[in-house]
């Protein structure tokens, strides 16, 4: 069973990359060359945003922390 769900989430996946491939080159008539650079700024990209939802938990958990000490 396991082997048939692996083969299945790899044609999934095949799935996915190809739909978005075709939706980069005939959508936003972007060529297949600037793929390598697509990564690399997707990839800051997600990592900025995951620092940056990071970082504002952290500032709302300290500022709800000393809220709660404030009023006991």
């Amino acid at each position: 069973m396991r082997r048939i769900d692996k083969t299945v989430n790899k044609i999934r996946l095949e799935y996915i990359e190809t739909h978005i491939l075709r939706i980069k080159t005939y959508v936003l008539k972007d060529p297949i060359e600037t793929l390598p650079q697509d990564h690399i700024k997707w990839r800051r990209y997600l990592l900025s945003s995951i620092f940056t939802s990071l970082y504002i938990c952290a500032i709302l958990n300290s500022s709800l922390n000393s809220t709660l000490k404030l009023g006991h």
